[in-house]
This record gives C-alpha cells, sequence and structure tokens, in this order.
C-alpha cells in the first residue's frame, strides 16, 4: 500500500486521501502535502447502525436500511439458527459499541 500511494501521489496533483487505522499510521511522502492526526471515537449506537446500514449490500434501498436500523438499535434483528449466528451476533454488538465497520 506505501508503494502505491506514493506513485499515486507522485503522478497526481490534486489526489486527496484519507487514511485510516486503529493506531497511528507512520506513511511519510515527498508529495504529500498536508499531514494531519485527529483522534475520532466510537460513534453512538443510532449513527453507527445507520453507518453499517449504508454500506450493508443487504440493504439496499432506503426501507431496508431505515428496517436495518431500527432492528439493531432496538435489539430485535432476529439471529440466523445457523453457524453464522455467532458471527451476526458480533458484528450486531460491534455496532452496538459504534464501530459500524465490524
Amino acid at each position: 500500500t506505501p508503494l502505491f500511494l506514493e506513485k499515486l501521489f507522485g503522478e497526481t496533483r490534486s489526489t486527496q486521501v484519507l487514511l485510516t487505522g486503529q493506531s497511528k499510521i507512520n506513511f511519510s511522502s515527498m508529495s504529500v502535502v498536508e499531514k494531519e492526526s485527529v483522534q475520532l471515537h466510537a460513534l453512538d449506537e443510532e449513527d453507527s447502525a445507520r453507518l453499517f446500514g449504508m454500506i450493508c449490500q443487504h440493504a439496499d434501498t432506503r426501507d431496508k436500511r431505515q428496517e436495518l436500523v431500527n432492528l439493531v438499535i432496538s435489539g430485535e434483528l432476529p439471529l440466523p439458527q445457523s453457524k453464522d449466528r455467532k458471527k451476526v451476533k458480533s458484528i450486531v454488538g460491534k455496532i452496538k459499541e459504534g464501530i459500524p465497520s465490524g
């Protein structure tokens, strides 16, 4: 990834990239004009659920996204009876903790 970014910054003048990580990213480049570090905190439960709904491939309409948000927040999201139950429960827990990317 650093090699890709180095090439991208070296060959373009107006490209803007937002790098995110769970810890500080030590990336430097001759082409980087501005560098700033901002500490972000977890989202509240509703915003986290809303953001997850925006990126969830199964919530492909506004109504489906809103339904997903409501089910996650209310705790009434039906869990599958299959082997995926534990995975879905873990994802919902992370959403409720404010980490919508799971």
